[in-house]
């Protein structure tokens, strides 16, 4: 569970969120098989990036989606 990706507003639209999650993905035990985070809904950028990295919304907390994407590693 992710409860925040944050990056700089100064840094922001270079892949440093998406980097950063692909990398946690590719390291997580091989038990693991699904992550979650917390996004705001008004916050579209980081919608759209989760939405292309396979994650959906999984429940509606208010302001926030706790998204979900499977993960199966081998």
């Amino acid at each position: 569970y992710i409860p925040y990706v944050c990056v700089n507003p100064d840094h922001q639209g270079h892949g440093i969120s998406k980097k950063t999650i692909n990398y946690i993905i590719e390291h997580l035990s091989t038990d693991i098989q699904e992550i979650l985070l917390e996004v705001r809904k008004d916050n579209n950028n980081a919608l759209q990036v989760y939405h292309k990295m396979g994650f959906y919304e999984a429940e509606d907390r208010d302001e926030k989606y706790l998204m979900k994407k499977e993960v199966h590693k081998s």
